[in-house]
């Protein structure tokens, strides 16, 4: 098998008409997550703050991590927080 099924995924997922049974939700109506990978370098998300992120990751276990796959953050940033930081 030539394509990973992340390949796949990703095309199906951006191909226009392409129905995925997943429905888009903002950021304000996401329930509170464990971790969030941050995967893409967009202007788009320039607004979301580390602040933001330890909203999202507020799920009452105190241990939220953010993974940084772009390096977009600080990890300085991120763990004054009170968040986990991990990049490549």
């Amino acid at each position: 098998m030539s394509r990973c099924w992340f390949t796949i995924l990703w095309q199906i997922l951006v191909t226009p008409g392409v129905s995925t049974g997943f429905d888009l939700i903002d950021l304000e109506g996401l329930a509170p997550v464990d971790g969030i990978i941050w995967a893409v370098a967009h202007s788009a998300f320039d607004t979301i703050t580390p602040e933001v992120l330890k909203r999202l990751c507020d799920n009452g276990n105190g241990s939220g991590v953010v993974m940084d796959v772009k390096g977009v953050l600080t990890r300085d940033a991120v763990e004054q927080v009170g968040l986990g930081y991990w990049s490549l």
